[in-house]
């Protein structure tokens, strides 16, 4: 697996500053080409999804992977499953979601619809209207026509800690 380019959001109003540091310096220590989009609106993740594809499209990646901040794929995906989704004619993979606590708590999947994380380019792609599940629009395409479902998951952090779980924002 080859990254070309990694686009991060930071959120200029609530993130911390020492983490965006941590980040820069692994992005260059992995000799990584990288863009920071600092943002200062609160909750909107269909421009954030927006601005963030604005930021790669004209490099016109092959595969654009697309985890929100506290989401990570699944090492299935890693171990074979992107090579997989590269080679189908889906243009977009969807995934379930598994729920990692601190503690070994079980709970409940979050989003319990899959949400598309992986997508293919092209010229007309655009979160704009956006329609959910994280789901860009292609031209001519419906929303959940020529989608892959991932067969790993998506591993979501933001019931790490109960406190964690107590104050996530619900969206679908």
């Amino acid at each position: 697996m080859h990254c070309d380019f990694v686009s991060l959001r930071y959120d200029v109003q609530n993130g911390v500053g020492n983490v965006l540091g941590e980040c820069v310096h692994l992005l260059r220590y992995l000799g990584l080409k990288f863009k920071i989009i600092p943002g200062n609106t609160k909750w909107n993740r269909w421009n954030w999804r927006e601005e963030l594809w604005s930021s790669v499209k004209h490099l016109r990646p092959a595969v654009t992977l697309f985890p929100d901040h506290d989401e990570k794929f699944g090492a299935e995906w890693w171990d074979g499953e992107i090579d997989t989704f590269i080679q189908c004619a889906a243009v977009k993979s969807l995934f379930t979601y598994e729920m990692a606590t601190v503690d070994g708590r079980h709970v409940l999947p979050y989003p319990a619809a899959p949400h598309c994380k992986a997508f293919k380019w092209d010229s007309g792609i655009s979160f704009q209207p956006y329609h959910g599940y994280a789901i860009p629009n292609y031209p001519g395409v419906d929303k959940f026509e020529s989608c892959y479902s991932a067969a790993s998951k998506m591993w979501h952090y933001c019931s790490f800690t109960k406190s964690m779980e107590a104050n996530k924002q619900l969206h679908k």
